[in-house]
């Protein structure tokens, strides 16, 4: 348990070394619907990397990878890596840092042929209510 939040700990503070100095790429939220913006963009992002964990049957363990189960077997693949995997993720705020950055620029990962990824900005109504 512990380990799955501090997994979502480091996603939810991306940084990038500006002039040599670790700067935070996003900014805290300070109202309610910020919150609620950033959890959502948290989990949606999380959810992508497991999928990218699973898919290669791996997951993180610190700083390594190791082997938990059989790999997903899908039919019809296409195959996502670099420049085009990093730019599917570069509209979510927590892909902004170095780290993530440099793991989307060297990842891969295969998905069903003709799927469409991502990622949505779910904000509240004046209402507090959830957009369909």
């Amino acid at each position: 348990m512990v380990d799955r939040l501090q997994e979502l700990f480091n996603l939810g503070h991306p940084y990038a070394n500006v002039k040599s100095v670790g700067m935070s790429t996003i900014q805290k939220p300070d109202n309610e619907q910020e919150r609620f913006v950033f959890c959502s963009e948290l989990i949606q992002y999380r959810v992508f990397h497991l999928i990218d964990q699973l898919r290669h049957d791996t997951r993180f363990i610190g700083l390594g990878r190791a082997a938990i189960n059989k790999t997903m077997k899908l039919s019809k693949i296409q195959d996502y890596s670099g420049t085009t995997l990093l730019n599917i993720v570069a509209v979510n705020r927590f892909s902004n840092s170095d780290e993530e950055r440099l793991y989307w620029t060297n990842a891969h990962i295969s998905l069903p042929q003709n799927v469409s990824v991502s990622f949505i900005n779910t904000e509240p109504d004046v209402d507090n209510r959830v957009r369909a």
